[in-house]
């Protein structure tokens, strides 16, 4: 093979993961700003026994590590791994507010809509992870 020539497994991620990469860094930054702009935004997500402050502070910090992470080359797969963790950790908090006569964050429809979407960023957060291990 020429040095030339470029393998994506070797290389790093290919344009289409450092695309989604990109976009989800630029979606949960967003997602940090409007924590810190409206903390009480989401305050009924939060189960009782956290306190808000601290759910609010460290949901707002965590996304923004891991939205700045995933520009940064050397710190781009631990910020998706992160962002996976992120996804699944609120997971529950999505399909409880779903189930709710009236959910938190908008309309019903809006919180039905809301669970298989973070299983769908989950997957883009997955695909845009760069070279696997080999087993």
């Amino acid at each position: 093979m020429s040095v030339l020539a470029r393998d994506p497994e070797t290389v790093g991620p290919t344009r289409a993961k450092r695309i989604t990469g990109a976009v989800l860094g630029v979606f949960f930054v967003a997602g940090a700003v409007g924590h810190a702009v409206a903390p009480g935004a989401t305050a009924g997500l939060v189960p009782a026994f956290v306190p808000q402050w601290f759910a609010h502070g460290a949901a707002t910090v965590t996304e923004l590590a891991v939205g700045i992470g995933v520009f940064v080359p050397t710190w781009r797969d631990r910020a998706l791994w992160g962002i996976i963790a992120l996804l699944l950790a609120f997971l529950p908090l999505h399909v409880v507010d779903a189930l709710r006569d009236a959910p938190v964050i908008g309309p019903p429809v809006a919180a039905y809509l809301r669970v298989p979407m973070q299983l769908v960023l989950v997957a883009l957060a997955w695909f845009s992870l760069g070279r696997r291990p080999s087993t």
